[in-house]
């Protein structure tokens, strides 16, 4: 069977190593520790206060320190069938539609998202009947949070340097041959 909802809350992020799931919104909060993650577009250092965003339709791989720690939603498109509102909310969230697709969070807003995560995970092992409807009303408040922290100016992406940006870049260009890599800032 097809997955239709994985969360999973300060996990051991060694265990997510080569899951990303291709047909999935994915969102990644980096909790401790640090890593790397590369689509199509670049390769991003992660480390903690960061979000990764994914969208069903693209590729992601990412790996970690041993002892990083994140927080991960991997949510399909069939548990959104019946609420096209919230289908249509993340297909055109910023987060899933910007360039970038990658924030870094102050310590205030991470802890914020960390509790929604949990908030989110306690639903799904729940028994309620409508623990489908608080998950997903738990999502769009994730999704209106992260909206009301991009316009805010301490929601920046962190500048790499550049000399390891180039280093990284030579280091992860033979996994993606065919894609125009370059890491993005």
């Amino acid at each position: 069977m097809k997955h239709q909802l994985i969360i999973k809350c300060s996990d051991r992020a060694k265990e997510l190593e080569g899951q990303a799931h291709s047909g999935a919104f994915q969102i990644l909060q980096f909790i401790s520790g640090h890593g790397i993650t590369v689509n199509s577009r670049g390769l991003h250092l992660l480390s903690p206060g960061d979000l990764c965003f994914t969208r069903p339709d693209e590729m992601r791989f990412w790996s970690f320190a041993d002892n990083a720690i994140v927080n991960y939603c991997g949510i399909w498109p069939e548990y959104l069938v019946k609420t096209p509102h919230i289908s249509k909310l993340l297909w055109q969230h910023p987060a899933f539609t910007g360039q970038k697709k990658f924030a870094s969070m102050s310590a205030q807003q991470s802890s914020l998202i960390s509790m929604v995560f949990r908030v989110i995970s306690n639903e799904a092992e729940s028994s309620f009947e409508n623990k489908k409807e608080a998950i997903l009303l738990h999502l769009q408040l994730m999704m209106l949070y992260l909206r009301r922290f991009s316009t805010r100016s301490d929601t920046l992406l962190r500048e790499r340097p550049p000399d390891l940006r180039e280093d990284l870049q030579l280091l992860v260009k033979p996994l993606f041959d065919d894609a125009n890599l370059w890491i993005q800032n």
